[in-house]
């Protein structure tokens, strides 16, 4: 989500432009993240999630995407700095709300709602549908929005959740940046360098955290996310 901010701030470019440029980063950093955490973590990742995300978020990115045409650059600002801050709520909550002794009463039924069949297809679609659309809609790779939500109703080391979500989202990525190219959102002369760079933090991102503990990495990110929204949502 750091992605749009800055191109921003740097170049120049429309917000428009920026998300779907961003989007370019996405893919890139899903890709070769997705690759690079998967084969540290295979034995653990389940395929029936992957599924259900990877089958539904691309339709809503795609469908988001177009969509985005008709609002204005102000709106799509205000709502991507909403989305910073609600995501860094969630993680704040993720680590607070999960006790020395297990997980809160609240959090304990969801994930017991999520344990039923019916539960975890309800669950995973509305995942799906969310993350897809925020893809589209704000130039992100989703994965800010499925790792937070996932990690709440989810008993599964964050690791796994990451990796779950990356993989998950490489199709909804691809087809919120073909709508975008369509309409012409993407500067181009900006693509090389971008992957250039996305390949470097994607390889060496997993493997710098690596040493940091879960909860440190939780805060951080949540710190970061609160920081960028609030500043975007003031200026």
């Amino acid at each position: 989500p750091f992605c749009v901010p800055l191109l921003a701030a740097v170049t120049g470019l429309s917000h428009k432009k920026c998300v779907g440029t961003s989007l370019v980063c996405a893919l890139t950093t899903l890709t070769i993240g997705g690759v690079t955490t998967y084969m540290n973590a295979s034995s653990s990742i389940s395929l029936l999630p992957i599924a259900v995300l990877a089958g539904i978020a691309p339709l809503c990115g795609y469908t988001a995407s177009k969509l985005s045409r008709h609002l204005s650059a102000t709106t799509l600002k205000a709502f991507f700095s909403v989305f910073l801050l609600l995501t860094s709520i969630t993680i704040f909550a993720r680590v607070f709300m999960t006790t020395p002794d297990g997980p809160s009463p609240s959090q304990a039924r969801l994930r017991e709602f999520v344990s039923t069949n019916e539960g975890f297809l309800c669950y995973h679609i509305g995942l799906a549908a969310i993350a897809g659309t925020a893809s589209g809609l704000l130039g992100i790779a989703g994965g800010s929005v499925l790792v937070p939500l996932m990690s709440l109703a989810a008993v599964a080391p964050w690791q796994t959740i990451t990796t779950t979500s990356l993989i998950s989202m490489i199709p909804t990525s691809m087809a919120s940046a073909a709508a975008h190219h369509s309409m012409g959102n993407i500067h181009l002369p900006l693509v090389p360098s971008l992957i250039a760079g996305t390949c470097v933090g994607a390889f060496l991102g997993p493997k710098l955290m690596s040493s940091v503990d879960e909860d440190t990495r939780k805060l951080v990110c949540a710190s970061v996310l609160f920081t960028t929204g609030s500043i975007m949502l003031l200026v």
